[in-house]
């Protein structure tokens, strides 16, 4: 015997099962009865309300199908349905945004090809219903951009900006840290974080709390109990880095002495 399924996934099926087309009813049920083997074909009968009969030239239907090497998916609506845009509905309107976009563009000087519009899609549509006294979308205006060569582009960094002439003892030194680096001397970069007051004041971020922490409403100096300056080493070598809190001022000796814990521990 065939194994049931679920109540909550039988409800699924025919609620699916009824909102197929005839076609598709029949393969549906057909595909299930194969998935479930033996006595498949009399259950999905009884729970879809079908006849074995209409399963049988379901599954003869799409073995035909595969054997043929046909396509199950096909196109309910022929090809070119649906509302037509319109940009190819109105070519007078087109026409006349397109030239009413040539009177937002500036150009560069020093390129012929380069154009650009300092106005967003919506800002045009709102100047061209106020200059013409007919409403347009953004989207139309966006299709009509594409259809003029304009696209929501970027800075790119292609200028080069020439070779500088002491270039090559960049890379000497580099090689020299390479050097250093595998001699397993220590090489380590230092670096002083964010500075933060102490006290009851505004921190960015966010935390799970039963109820919002309340702090002033400014960050006054007065209202702090002085400051923290959080001074790290970090060691290229072993990938470890050292924190240290200074309470003072981010000075040569401090520097110097955080040097020494670190170098000490």
């Amino acid at each position: 015997m065939v194994s049931s399924y679920t109540k909550q996934t039988e409800l699924l099926m025919v609620l699916h099962y009824s909102h197929l087309s005839e076609k598709d009813r029949r393969h549906y049920a057909a595909i299930e009865a194969v998935k479930l083997g033996r006595g498949g074909t009399s259950y999905i009968s009884k729970l879809l309300g079908i006849s074995r009969t209409t399963i049988i030239e379901g599954k003869k239907q799409l073995e035909l199908l595969v054997q043929g090497g046909q396509a199950l998916v096909k196109r309910q609506r022929k090809a070119g349905g649906g509302r037509k845009k319109k940009t190819q509905k109105d070519a007078d309107l087109t026409a006349l945004l397109s030239a009413f976009i040539e009177t937002l563009k500036a150009g560069s000087p020093t390129d012929a090809d380069l154009y650009w519009i300092s106005v967003k899609p919506r800002e045009v549509a709102h100047l061209f219903e106020q200059h013409y006294q007919f409403k347009v979308s953004h989207g139309f205006v966006k299709r009509v951009l594409k259809e003029l060569g304009y696209a929501y582009r970027k800075q790119s960094k292609q200028l080069a900006t020439g070779s500088y002439g002491r270039r090559n003892e960049q890379f000497q030194i580099i090689c020299s840290v390479v050097l250093i680096m595998s001699l397993k001397s220590p090489v380590v970069s230092i670096d002083s974080k964010k500075k933060e007051r102490l006290g009851n004041l505004y921190r960015d971020g966010k935390c799970y709390c039963t109820k919002a922490i309340k702090v002033y409403d400014h960050d006054y100096e007065h209202l702090s109990a002085g400051k923290v300056i959080p001074h790290g080493i970090y060691d290229l070598q072993t990938n470890t880095g050292y924190m240290s809190i200074g309470s003072s001022s981010e000075t040569a000796d401090f520097i110097v002495d955080n040097l020494l814990w670190w170098w000490e521990e």
